[in-house]
């Protein structure tokens, strides 16, 4: 899987050069929820296999894409704030959900559960951006925003 997330992002960086962002964080989505799911309901160790790696290209991009929309969306000016505060808040995400999938396995007595509410949080993260409008350069009243000059 970590091999996979490696090639995800590395394959990701050249399709994002000629795919609009959106598209690409919609398709990167729902292959995270495939592969949850699939990981949930494999059947043997081939699928397994396939199922972490398909789940493995997209979690790269997943981790490529946060960085790469905050600047599409907020620019340059404020990057660095808002990225590192972004940031604060995935941690917590990325932290919390193995004893989230934990939690769930002794609960549910196994990690079907677990990997099948990884796979139904793919499915609300691609709802979401299903249904926030397209992503847009923010603009304040006041006017554009500075642009950063390169030292």
């Amino acid at each position: 899987m970590a091999g996979c997330s490696i090639l995800g992002r590395l394959i990701g960086g050249v399709v994002l050069l000629r795919v609009p962002t959106r598209s690409f964080s919609l398709a990167t989505l729902a292959v995270q929820g495939a592969g949850a799911a699939g990981v949930a309901l494999a059947e043997g160790r081939l699928a397994l296999l396939a199922s972490a790696a398909l789940f493995g290209l997209a979690v790269g991009n997943i981790l490529l894409l946060q960085p790469v929309i905050l600047a599409e969306v907020f620019g340059v000016a404020d990057y660095g704030r808002i990225f590192s505060l972004s940031q604060l808040i995935s941690t917590a995400g990325v932290a919390g959900g193995p004893v989230v999938l934990g939690l769930l396995h002794d609960v549910a007595g196994g990690y079907r559960v677990a990997y099948l509410a990884a796979a139904s949080l793919s499915v609300l993260g691609f709802a979401a951006l299903t249904g926030s409008g397209p992503l847009a350069p923010f603009e304040e009243e006041a006017g554009p925003r500075p642009v950063a000059v390169p030292r």
